[in-house]
């Protein structure tokens, strides 16, 4: 169930992206981040569990990296016709979705480490 509810998070992040600009969606992915990392460095005081949110954000973004790389070799490869379908998407669309997938990405792996910071994150964001 948790799956699902962070897919149904994505699309309507995914949503909400799709409303702004390309250089809209940059400034509100630099907002997140602020935020998250505001959150963090006023909540969390114990150095292990800070060392390990940090690790795991890192591979987090590592895993992400690695992720749109593949996507984007996949793209490359000769399709065939009944493999067209995700051509229709346009490049503000596949920005959206990744930088949506990074926002649940990142709040994922913050939960995993304290889950009431992820509270704290959607107070700050939605006041």
């Amino acid at each position: 169930m948790p799956r699902t509810n962070e897919r149904i998070d994505q699309l309507i992040e995914e949503s909400y992206l799709l409303s702004l600009t390309e250089e809209e969606i940059r400034a509100d992915l630099d907002r997140f981040v602020e935020v998250c990392d505001k959150v963090i460095q006023e909540n969390v005081n114990d150095r292990k569990q800070m060392q390990e949110l940090t690790q795991k954000l890192a591979r987090a973004r590592a895993l992400s990296l690695i992720e749109d790389q593949h996507e984007d070799e996949k793209h490359l490869e000769i399709a065939e016709p009944f493999e067209l379908e995700d051509s229709s998407h346009t490049p503000k669309e596949v920005f959206a979705e990744k930088v949506a997938r990074n926002k649940c990405l990142i709040l994922r792996t913050i939960r995993d480490c304290n889950p009431g910071l992820e509270d704290l994150i959607d107070r700050e964001r939605y006041p």
